[in-house]
């Protein structure tokens, strides 16, 4: 018999950003990976007033601000990294979630590294 481990809305997150995203993530499999069953996975998703959805775009932005903090990789290939299927895409929705350009994020962060060398 399978052990389930409960995992407080704080690990849910973490734990999901740890597992490897991919284009046939479901809810499912992410309850699989976190050995929940599916509907405690939605349970504690929604206790915390979100999707599994709006918890995976969140992950894979919060990658790509990383990824763009590095300044080594050109914004499309991070963008298509994290699996958005084009540019645009990519930049509206990170538009959205940070209120900057990922050009631009990358630009400030690449100026605030450049300051403090100074």
């Amino acid at each position: 018999m399978q052990r389930f481990r409960r995992l407080t809305t704080m690990q849910l997150p973490r734990h999901a950003a740890r597992m490897r995203y991919n284009q046939q993530s479901s809810s499912t499999i992410l309850g699989r990976e976190m050995t929940l069953l599916d509907r405690c996975s939605h349970e504690k998703l929604r206790r915390q007033c979100t999707t599994f959805g709006k918890l995976a775009m969140e992950i894979r932005l919060s990658l790509a601000a990383r990824r763009l903090s590095l300044g080594k990789e050109r914004i499309s290939d991070i963008a298509y990294s994290c699996r958005f299927a084009s540019l645009p895409h990519f930049s509206r929705n990170f538009r959205t979630r940070f209120d900057i350009a990922p050009s631009a994020y990358r630009a400030h962060l690449q100026d605030q590294a450049g300051r403090a060398s100074s």
